[in-house]
């Protein structure tokens, strides 16, 4: 009974501590000259599929339907651990924010000389008005919900920003959210040849 629920509570206070810590430490390891970029090929739809599958057992036991729809084979020239930390928390954030049973869809395709992933779910979504807001560190809408630390996003839009890239919030078709992030794809291809 009443044990029980201290223990739940104490254990879910350790779990978001500990998601804070690391979400802190990601930040820190994002400041500029925190550490000296690594700069290599990733492939980004191996990327995804993998930080799916790390999430999928938490996915299952909130009973969420977590999947990649599609993901073209895609390389950007990148910093491998920030990439890996961008999409932890693009797919960590969509399973936060949503308890309950949502679908999360992640997927990649090209458009033209960007990669756009994207996360949709069709949880609450987020208001027009806020969706700008929640890019900033520490903004959480609902407070007093407990759940995240309102660093998701903003460790998001700091990968993106230092791949020269951009983050844009949408609503899902049909209610949701989706945030899609747009990163320039630097090819190697010779100046000069048409697009």
């Amino acid at each position: 009974g009443e044990w029980e629920t201290a223990l739940d509570q104490l254990d879910a206070g350790i779990e978001r501590a500990s998601r804070l810590a690391f979400q802190l430490l990601q930040l820190a390891r994002l400041e500029p000259g925190a550490r000296p970029p690594v700069l290599e090929p990733v492939p980004l739809d191996d990327l995804l599929r993998q930080t799916v599958t790390t999430f999928s057992a938490r996915a299952e036991q909130q009973g969420c339907d977590l999947g990649v729809t599609s993901a073209e084979p895609l390389v950007l020239v990148g910093d491998p651990h920030a990439l890996r930390t961008l999409l932890d928390n693009l797919i960590g954030n969509a399973l936060t924010h949503n308890p309950g049973t949502v679908r999360i869809d992640a997927s990649l395709r090209r458009e033209r000389h960007q990669a756009v992933l994207e996360v949709a779910d069709n949880g609450t979504g987020i208001a027009a008005g806020d969706r700008q807001r929640v890019l900033e560190r520490f903004v959480r809408l609902s407070p007093g919900d407990g759940k995240g630390s309102g660093l998701g996003l903003s460790i998001v839009s700091e990968v993106a920003t230092q791949h020269g890239g951009s983050v844009e919030l949408d609503e899902t078709p049909g209610g949701g959210l989706t945030v899609r992030v747009r990163l320039p794809l630097n090819d190697p291809r010779p100046a000069g040849e048409g697009l």
